[in-house]
């Protein structure tokens, strides 16, 4: 009769200290989301102003949003840190997971004027079964969607894209761009992507590249797989060209790019047409606005500089 007292009263203690434990946990989780965003911004701001900033290319987003109806944004998840604040002037889409830390990261891209839709789930098995569809979706239903994805994924092999972003841009036939945030001065971190945290007084370049159209026939998984190739040297080539850029080209080529790699661009990022391929199914998408108001002014502006260029 003890030996059942004694333990039932285990079961009642390890009970209680499950439900502790989950709480402390909830308690700090709601911290962080509320305290996390301003923390963020502030940094971010003291960056941005003591620094000289350069952005490239920027209008290339606005104009092929404005004539495909949206696109597919990829970049490295080493560049994850400067995300929110770096592309806050784009009304950018994006997914977060429905965990604890898919709040707080919800919070922060929300605060940096994203649009952040949530599915999915915080295991990686049911992600890769589920997130492709919700952002399909997303992009099939909303107009203007302009996504970011890192497209090496959140556990890598870094500076290798994998094939989620191609298929979304396939499935909503959306062009896609490449994108890099890069900086002179850093804190890197430790970790398999290298990822790294901005310092103030800094030189930043923002670029991007593109447009690229994924194939009408990449369904069959060997032109997928070539297309996934080319964009992969693509992102590599804009990776070697913001090193040249800020000044800090590694003395060897020893992190994510392949052994022999050898840059094509010469130092120059080459400009490509916004048109569509003949016959594109791209070229039969509506055009749509953004959904903000001062990113429609930002869209019409880059239109209008677009036009005066020609």
């Amino acid at each position: 009769m003890s030996d059942a007292i004694e333990k039932d009263r285990t079961l009642r203690r390890r009970t209680l200290r499950r439900r502790l434990r989950r709480r402390l946990a909830r308690i700090g989780v709601d911290l962080l989301t509320y305290v996390a965003p301003p923390i963020y911004q502030g940094y971010m701001w003291w960056v941005y102003a003591t620094s000289r900033v350069e952005h490239e290319n920027t209008d290339l987003l606005w104009l092929l949003r404005e004539r495909y109806g949206g696109l597919v944004g990829i970049m490295w998840h080493q560049d994850v840190f400067t995300v929110a604040w770096s592309f806050r002037r784009f009304e950018g889409h994006t997914l977060a997971s429905t965990g604890d830390l898919g709040g707080i990261i919800t919070a922060l891209l929300q605060a940096n004027d994203f649009v952040v839709f949530r599915g999915g789930s915080t295991k990686a098995k049911s992600r890769k079964r589920l997130v492709l569809p919700d952002m399909i979706e997303h992009m099939r239903s909303v107009p203007g969607v302009a996504f970011g994805i890192t497209c090496d994924g959140s556990k890598g092999p870094a500076y290798r894209v994998k094939t989620g972003s191609i298929v979304i841009a396939h499935a909503c036939s959306k062009p896609m761009i490449i994108a890099r945030t890069w900086c002179k001065r850093r804190i890197n971190l430790r970790g398999w992507d290298r990822s790294y945290i901005p310092l103030p007084f800094n030189h930043i370049v923002q670029t991007f590249a593109g447009p690229y159209f994924a194939p009408p026939g990449a369904d069959d998984p060997e032109i997928l797989e070539a297309f996934r190739r080319e964009i992969e040297n693509e992102l590599l080539e804009l990776t070697y060209y913001v090193h040249e850029r800020i000044g800090d080209l590694p003395e060897t080529l020893d992190f994510g790019f392949p052994d022999g790699w050898q840059p094509r661009w010469g130092g120059r990022r080459p400009e490509r047409p916004l048109e569509a391929p003949e016959g594109h199914p791209a070229l039969e998408e509506k055009r749509a606005e953004p959904m903000g108001e001062k990113f429609k002014k930002l869209q019409r502006e880059a239109v209008a500089r677009a036009v005066c260029e020609r």
